[in-house]
């Protein structure tokens, strides 16, 4: 007894239909797999800093407040820009609370040392003891 397959055609142009998705699949992959190596994402910033660089590599943490110091000496947490008094009363409140969160500090690297030496005192006198600050790795 022979069995024959009812629709032959169907059959020849479901192989090669297959054979194209598995195809277009391993073309997604490469370029997925490419954007991961090749991409970095990064939360944007309020406004552009460029950091100093450093030899260390070390890697940072993205948990905790992260601090900006602009060239022009504004000053921005967690990408909102604020004042003195808002700076003072956000790292107060960060200082007592029961569990500190990590303070990281990305300075641009033309901000001249009497703006950044101001900066490390506003958050001495707000209770903040210990400071990260980052440096792009060479």
């Amino acid at each position: 007894m022979i069995i024959r397959p009812s629709h032959p055609a169907r059959r020849g142009i479901r192989g090669t239909i297959d054979d194209n998705i598995i195809s277009f699949i391993n073309v997604i992959f490469l370029i997925l797999i490419f954007f991961m190596i090749a991409g970095k994402i990064e939360k944007p910033t309020v406004f552009r800093v460029d950091p100093p660089d450093s030899m260390s590599e070390a890697p940072r943490g993205d948990q905790g407040i992260v601090i900006l110091l602009g060239t022009d000496g504004r000053v921005a947490i967690d990408n909102v820009v604020v004042d003195r008094a808002q700076l003072m009363a956000r790292l107060g409140a960060a200082a007592n609370a029961s569990v500190t969160p990590e303070i990281e500090v990305r300075a641009d690297a033309g901000v001249d040392m009497a703006r950044f030496k101001g900066l490390l005192a506003d958050l001495g006198e707000a209770g903040v003891s210990r400071v990260r600050l980052l440096a792009a790795t060479r």
